[in-house]
């Protein structure tokens, strides 16, 4: 029996640390009387018996191990007591006891690091634990307490979608404000994560609906990432700023273009959204919905006689865009408009170059059909015939032959287009560029 007392397993578990685990309450009296030091041995993980019986919500255990000089907050190698593994399980009776033991041996509001510096009010706040919540605060949990993000209970009940907790910590008080290191709040949170009912729980508890992260990102941007579009027209309906910019400059019409999210892009616009608003790379809406291939959405801004020949700070707009992703729908659509088919970009650039880099045939060919300038060169001379050469898309390189493509210069690489195919090993394309006499 004296050998029992002291040996351990791999795992670093005494006797008493696995009959305290699997509730054996007669043989945890027995050992304790055997010899109360076993009490407070740690295992491989620094838990001690109190620990494994908290976790697993053995109570009369529990009270056996505190009624014998139990040091409760000791803390395992995780740094964790057992007071945080009975609430973290939802154990709710070890909470009770554990609470109420006299001279307020529990520290209810303890942060524990491996954690984040969370307390138990975080931890069942963010779980939905309602009752063990309703505990805490009845027994003086501090309600906005921060964790090592800046964030309280409130914060993470709404980013987890607990209704309930969240309505307890809002009538005990909470900060409905309150930010985090990030600037983001509770309805910023409920945003992100599409919680209706939580965003509508924080309204109605005069929550700032326009109140900005540290990047300036508004709730209304949130739930336009998010494609939330019930959350989207609550927060219009209750005065969302329509056009407020992040840091980027983007708006919330910005990244519901970027997202082709239909739906929202009508309730910001019916909101008066700005359709022309510009980021700081000049990136309007118009060239997200061109850029990601949103025909949908691009059929709602031409219709709202958005401004289509807007350049972003590269000098491209919707149809080089339209062009870079082979678009051939949208680029029909703009090109049936009067619009400059060979303005340039910074690099020289025109929408033929760009089809024919991307290997977009149709685009080229559309492109052709309404006169685009086949032999314009870029900053570094080159034409699409060239860029073409470069890809080895004899399809293209063919199409823009019979259009009679000429270009014997070479660029500043000092390679002509058939020096380029040769280099490159494309001798179907060098035969035909010799052919042409190219």
């Amino acid at each position: 029996m004296e050998e029992m007392k002291t040996k351990t397993n791999a795992d670093g578990l005494t006797v008493l640390h696995v009959v305290s685990s699997l509730g054996y309450e007669d043989f945890v009296s027995y050992f304790i009387k055997l010899d109360t030091g076993m009490i407070n041995k740690t295992d491989a993980k620094g838990n001690t018996s109190l620990h494994l019986a908290s976790i697993n919500g053995h109570l009369d255990i529990v009270k056996l191990l505190v009624e014998d000089g139990r040091n409760v907050h000791i803390l395992n190698t995780d740094q964790l007591s057992p007071f945080f593994y009975a609430c973290e399980n939802n154990i709710i009776a070890v909470v009770n006891y554990l609470i109420n033991l006299p001279n307020d041996v529990v520290k209810i509001n303890e942060k524990y690091m491996t954690r984040e510096n969370k307390s138990v009010l975080h931890i069942t706040c963010m779980k939905g634990y309602t009752k063990l919540t309703k505990i805490l605060l009845n027994q003086n949990a501090t309600v906005d307490v921060q964790d090592k993000g800046g964030l309280t209970p409130l914060h993470l009940a709404c980013l987890e979608g607990q209704y309930d907790t969240a309505s307890l910590l809002l009538k005990a008080g909470a900060n409905v404000n309150g930010s985090d290191n990030l600037g983001i709040t509770p309805v910023y949170y409920a945003c992100t994560g599409n919680r209706q009912k939580i965003v509508q729980l924080l309204i109605e508890n005069k929550a700032n609906i326009n109140k900005s992260a540290s990047n300036d990102s508004t709730p209304l941007h949130a739930a336009c990432e998010k494609e939330s579009t019930d959350i989207v027209n609550i927060l219009l309906q209750k005065g969302s700023k329509v056009d407020a910019q992040e840091k980027s400059g983007d708006t919330p019409l910005h990244l519901a273009c970027r997202n082709g999210n239909e739906p929202i892009v009508k309730l910001l616009i019916d909101k008066n959204a700005s359709i022309n608003a510009k980021a700081k790379d000049k990136m309007r809406p118009f060239h997200e919905a061109c850029k990601h291939g949103h025909r949908n959405v691009v059929d709602i801004l031409w219709k709202n006689d958005v401004n289509f020949e807007k350049q972003n700070v590269q000098g491209w707009t919707g149809l080089f865009f339209s062009c870079a992703n082979g678009n051939s729908d949208i680029v029909k659509m703009i090109l049936s408009r009067k619009t400059d088919i060979n303005r340039t970009d910074k690099d020289g650039l025109t929408a033929l170059h760009v089809a024919c880099m991307n290997n977009h045939k149709d685009v080229v060919i559309t492109l052709l059909e309404k006169k685009a300038n086949i032999n314009l060169k870029d900053v570094h001379r080159e034409t699409p015939l060239y860029k073409a050469c470069v890809n080895g898309n004899i399809e293209i390189v063919k199409i823009l032959l019979s259009k009679c493509a000429k270009d014997k210069i070479s660029g500043t690489s000092g390679l002509s287009p058939v020096d380029i195919a040769t280099k490159k090993g494309f001798s179907d394309i060098v035969a035909l560029l010799n052919n042409a006499q190219i």
